[in-house]
């Protein structure tokens, strides 16, 4: 969340020493106008922010326990201190138009005077403007963010999310365990006969292979064995071992990655 610069400095056209030294003195003819209280009322309104709050700069490397309670003060703060801003430049607003279309009627009045009213009107306009530009965006897309991982049972859940997919890949990249994940990816429902068994094993299997995983010696030879032999049903459960281990050594990754969120 970050806020516009307008709102970090509060303009002297909104107070009520500048509004006193602009009316002039015959504007005092046309009575109490409100103006003043008014300033004054929306000076303290904005006084009252605790504007820190809001700047987001330095949550970037925040854990998530950190995030959701700024969020929350945030918020809490939004409600404690900018509606009442909202609504006390919303009075100043309404104070100096009703004040400025008096002044206009009354011709002992100097347009200077009038002038001031709406200036300050515009002024309080721009600063309400803003008011609805404080960025909740960091806020909003780490809470959406939290709300996908909360929902991860397992790399497969990760994978049926396009954004969650690529950033899962990536971590493996960084983790350097890719070999499981496309293991697991491409051995899922697949059978391994005499016809691909020869590529799972220098892909995957063989020490020293491309892709090689981390397995057992006592399940690479038990694949070879199996390989060498023919034993296409051993196979089926030597098979069924190794896809075991992967999924242990993924979940350890799978869940560091959660822990990325």
């Amino acid at each position: 969340m970050s806020v516009p610069d307008i709102l970090l400095s509060y303009p002297a056209i909104l107070t009520n020493k500048d509004w006193q030294k602009k009316k002039g003195p015959f504007a005092k003819l046309a009575g109490k106008t409100g103006v003043g209280e008014s300033l004054n009322a929306c000076e303290k309104a904005w006084q009252a922010v605790k504007w820190g709050v809001f700047d987001t700069s330095k949550l970037k490397n925040k854990a998530r326990s950190d995030i959701e309670g700024a969020w929350k003060v945030a918020q809490g703060e939004y409600k404690r201190s900018i509606e009442p801003l909202r609504k006390a430049l919303q009075g100043v607003m309404a104070t100096t138009d009703k004040t400025a279309a008096a002044f206009k009627k009354n011709k002992l009045i100097p347009s200077s005077a009038t002038k001031a009213a709406q200036d300050i009107s515009k002024a309080a306009e721009r600063l309400l403007v803003a008011t609805r530009s404080i960025d909740t965006r960091f806020f909003e897309e780490k809470m959406e963010r939290y709300k996908k991982f909360d929902k991860l049972n397992s790399y497969r859940d990760a994978l049926k999310d396009r954004e969650l997919a690529r950033e899962f890949q990536a971590f493996c990249e960084k983790e350097f365990s890719t070999e499981n994940l496309e293991f697991l990816v491409r051995s899922k429902g697949v059978k391994v006969t005499e016809k691909n068994a020869t590529a799972v094993y220098d892909t995957y299997i063989a020490v020293g292979s491309k892709s090689e995983l981390n397995l057992s010696s006592a399940l690479r030879n038990a694949y070879k064995k199996c390989m060498e032999e023919g034993d296409w049903d051993g196979m089926a459960r030597v098979m069924e071992s190794i896809r075991d281990q992967v999924e242990l050594d993924i979940k350890d990754t799978f869940d560091r990655f959660v822990e990325t969120a």
